[in-house]
């Protein structure tokens, strides 16, 4: 007897080869439709539910920060899924594939993986992927999830390249035998499909290491107290609009990303706001913490009001550490809440991950694996 999952990869592949021919239909493997049933997806979301035991429903957490991090150990081919609720709890281990060139990328085709600490930016299934890339799709697997590669520290240093990726393999033997990347990060199908549900997008990390320096199981995500209260400081220097301690939160060479305006622009900005307005709110809500070696990711929803203006969204603020407790604004990026919203509320008593809001995506970056002889 035909099982489904059979009958629907026959049906796929004779798509496929009506789409782009013989050639692609047979370089699909069978685990490129990861055999994830209806109850996998109820299993998936009622222990996001249990997690969040003083919410009555995941889909309520569109209003919050993502309580999730991916942590991916490059050296060991590991990606970490950690949960933080006062305490960080390891939930999920998956085996993964990086560059096939260790060390940090700094320019487009050079076969390595960033890293740092980056945000999964939206969501685009294997359909969508062949329609943008053709055949060339195939390796991405059944979906892919961009991350904000560059980030405003990689572009300070000048990183070069585009489309970092988490997604699937065209095959689960890709991943098993350790067949690097061309720079993005790859799971199996089933895995990709698995990670989904902990995603939020714009505000759950996916924090890359060259080696995790802690075990596994000790990795914490506790936010660290001084820096904290660094972040008070700045806030309350802001709202008070006392501009030499607000600036002197902020490096020398600070950018602001949306402007191009440099530390001294930006003073000049900030002084004529605080004497255009008779009056500054800042406040700070849901707070979270990511660090990597070199500097800090402070994310929070950010309210605003002033005599002149009101706002609120998602702020981020990337911050150095040049020497202990000594803290350094060296970018910063302001977005609204539009964007944000948990991949897996679309994916609750569906078999597969075929259809969501993000679904329609009209021109995603070209990943790095098609840039490496430019």
């Amino acid at each position: 007897m035909i099982t489904v999952n059979i009958l629907r990869h026959l049906v796929i592949s004779l798509l496929l080869l009506l789409l782009f021919g013989s050639e692609v239909t047979s370089a699909i493997s069978p685990d490129f439709y990861p055999k994830l049933r209806v109850k996998d997806i109820e299993d998936q979301y009622n222990f996001l539910n249990s997690l969040w035991f003083h919410k009555k429903d995941v889909s309520e957490l569109d209003h919050y920060l993502s309580p999730f991090a991916f942590v991916v150990d490059k050296k060991n081919f590991r990606v970490y899924l950690y949960f933080y609720n006062g305490e960080t709890r390891l939930l999920k281990t998956y085996d993964s594939l990086t560059g096939k060139v260790f060390g940090i990328k700094t320019e487009a085709g050079d076969n390595k993986t960033p890293e740092g600490i980056y945000f999964f930016q939206d969501y685009i299934s294997g359909s969508t992927l062949l329609k943008q890339h053709g055949k060339y799709a195939l390796i991405y697997g059944s979906l892919a999830v961009p991350m904000n590669y560059p980030n405003p520290v990689d572009k300070l240093n000048n990183r070069k390249g585009n489309g970092i990726w988490l997604h699937g393999t065209e095959s689960d033997e890709r991943v098993e035998k350790r067949e690097g990347t061309e720079g993005c990060v790859a799971v199996k199908n089933i895995d990709v499909e698995n990670m989904i549900i902990f995603i939020q997008t714009q505000t759950t990390p996916i924090i890359v290491y060259d080696e995790l320096p802690v075990k596994p199981e000790s990795y914490s995500l506790e936010p660290k107290q001084s820096l904290m209260d660094f972040v008070e400081k700045w806030r309350a220097a802001w709202a008070g609009k006392d501009i030499e301690t607000y600036m002197s939160c902020y490096s020398d060479d600070f950018i602001d990303p949306s402007t191009g305006k440099n530390k001294a622009d930006w003073r000049a900005h900030k002084d004529y706001l605080n004497k255009a307005y008779g009056y500054i709110h800042v406040n700070l809500k849901n707070i979270s913490q990511y660090r990597h070696p070199g500097y800090y990711v402070v994310q929070f929803i950010q309210e605003y009001g002033s005599s002149g203006h009101s706002s609120s969204g998602l702020k981020r603020l990337y911050i150095r550490e040049p020497g202990p407790d000594d803290f350094q604004i060296v970018s910063e990026e302001y977005a609204g809440l539009n964007g944000v919203s948990y991949l897996g509320v679309y994916a609750k008593n569906r078999g597969r991950f075929t259809k969501r809001q993000s679904d329609t995506v009209s021109s995603a970056p070209v990943p790095v694996e098609q840039q490496a002889q430019k």
